[in-house]
């Protein structure tokens, strides 16, 4: 049916010369055709297959209809699938109302009448046309609403990451510390900042020009980030120089943390088009509960005075105290 899948009609009924006259009289109305012979065999078929209607005999040995009805009611997958009674017991309305408890939507008396019984299906399988263009419907808003969340997150690591190095950019930073350090002191547990810089950069561009300075800046980021933890946070802070955020970690464990890094990078050759070079950087490590007035600009003035007296101590080297 045009882009449907098929409705599934499911027929029940313990003759199989009635359901075999069932399905001659529905095989041209657009469903394909399930049959069942005891209410057990139909509960099976419907925990199997989605249907849009079952057609099910009243009078039936072990189970009759109306107990499938209600066993259809309790499970979720099968309490919603509509339910025409087809009888050949009298029309009281004692018998009837029985019917509607249990969750028949229509009743169909035998000797049945086939125009009657065609236009009851017809209508079924438009209400199921209906109901699968809806469902269609809902999945493509649910896939559209995905793919904008899914761009909507691309666009926000877009904006919290540096391009060029992919690491953490520095207005990320700034909502990151200010997190870190509630939650240290709130929790009184330790966290310490390092300020790392990139000794002689700017000769770096000057005699080999900004696209191997840039070069470097990529290789440099990707030993810290080779270098922490997944707890740990790495952010490009300005030029080339990079923070580390080190949550639940003292000064004197990110100190063993940042001369690692130091080694790495001196050990290190960085290579580019046309050559390779030798760096150093220095560093600057300061620990929040150790500061008279923890708070995020004390824990970066203390760690970026460190960087600088390292600076001043001959560069490529950590500084964690007085230096």
């Amino acid at each position: 049916m045009n882009d449907l899948i098929m409705p599934q009609i499911l027929l029940v009924d313990d003759k199989k010369a009635n359901l075999i006259a069932l399905e001659a009289l529905l095989e041209r109305c657009g469903a394909r055709l399930f049959t069942a012979t005891s209410g057990n065999e139909a509960l099976a078929l419907m925990l199997e297959h989605t249907f849009a209607l079952v057609l099910l005999d009243v009078q039936m040995p072990d189970m009759d209809g109306y107990e499938v009805a209600e066993l259809m009611r309790q499970n979720l997958d099968t309490r919603d699938i509509p339910i025409i009674f087809v009888t050949a017991i009298n029309k009281e309305k004692t018998h009837v109302f029985k019917g509607y408890e249990s969750g028949a939507v229509d009743y169909l008396y035998k000797p049945i009448e086939p125009s009657i019984l065609l236009s009851k299906i017809s209508i079924f399988i438009k209400m199921w046309e209906k109901n699968a263009r809806l469902r269609e419907t809902v999945a493509e808003l649910e896939a559209a609403n995905q793919t904008i969340l899914t761009q909507q997150e691309e666009l926000r690591q877009l904006a919290i990451h540096d391009h060029l190095t992919g690491m953490y950019q520095r207005r990320w930073f700034d909502e990151m510390i200010e997190k870190a350090v509630a939650f240290s002191i709130r929790n009184n547990v330790p966290l310490t900042l390092a300020m790392l810089d990139i000794d002689h950069f700017k000769s770096i561009n000057d005699n080999y020009g900004h696209d191997v300075g840039d070069t470097v800046l990529v290789q440099v980021a990707q030993v810290l980030a080779e270098s922490i933890r997944t707890s740990d946070a790495v952010f490009r802070y300005g030029g080339e120089e990079f923070a580390i955020l080190l949550p639940n970690t003292d000064r004197l464990s990110a100190t063993d943390v940042c001369e690692r890094i130091r080694q790495n990078i001196v050990e290190r050759p960085f290579r580019y088009d046309g050559g390779q070079l030798s760096i150093s950087l220095s560093g600057g490590i300061a620990e929040l509960l150790e500061l008279e007035k923890p708070t995020p600009k004390n824990l970066l003035i203390c760690a970026d005075g460190r960087l600088y007296r390292a600076k001043l101590s001959g560069r490529n080297r950590i500084c964690d105290n007085g230096c």
